[in-house]
């Protein structure tokens, strides 16, 4: 949807993929690399940029968002109940 990341770059013509989760037990099958097609597919424009908020200590999703073409651009905290979680900003395009 609409990307509500906060960094400076970010305007409203730009799309943010919010969640994209693939069980444990099926990690490694190609699942996520479908899932991403379909929702990059849904959220590319021309000319538009897209964001990615990433969690720093999943490595594995960032791999994969950098090998889509990605970059890392910032960071915030992201607040799980009362724990402050540091979170990548990657954006493409």
């Amino acid at each position: 949807g609409t990307c509500a990341l906060p960094h400076a770059e970010v305007t409203p013509s730009c799309g943010e993929l919010r969640r994209l989760y693939v069980r444990r037990g099926f990690q490694g099958a190609g699942i996520g690399n479908r899932l991403l097609d379909a929702a990059l597919a849904w959220l590319e424009r021309p000319g538009r940029k897209l964001w990615v908020g990433v969690w720093s200590g999943n490595l594995g999703a960032q791999k994969l968002y950098m090998r889509r073409g990605f970059t890392k651009v910032g960071n915030y905290k992201f607040i799980v109940g009362t724990a402050a979680d540091e979170e990548f900003i990657f954006r493409r395009g």
